[in-house]
């Protein structure tokens, strides 16, 4: 997924992430984060997951910007049902 497509598809995802933050350009530190960003030492894209201490995992390190965003585009989905369903 290009990443216009993906800020095109996450806008109906907006306020049904509750404590969870978006990042698209930089590897951000913080708690609650889902993001992907291009690392220039290794020339690949990181596709990365933050949990409430701020602990991250890299999800995928791929040479392809698509599947860094088809990857992201997949844990917003899966962290917004999530939400719901501790809603229910």
């Amino acid at each position: 997924m290009k990443r216009n497509d993906f800020l095109e598809k996450i806008k109906k995802y907006d306020g049904k992430l509750e404590m969870w933050q978006l990042e698209t350009n930089e590897l951000c530190h913080g708690d609650y984060i889902l993001g992907c960003y291009f690392d220039n030492d290794s020339k690949v894209w990181k596709v990365y997951i933050n949990n409430e201490r701020g602990r991250q995992r890299i999800k995928l390190s791929t040479k392809d910007e698509d599947e860094a965003f088809d990857k992201l585009f997949s844990m917003v989905q899966f962290q917004a049902e999530m939400i719901r369903r501790s809603q229910s």
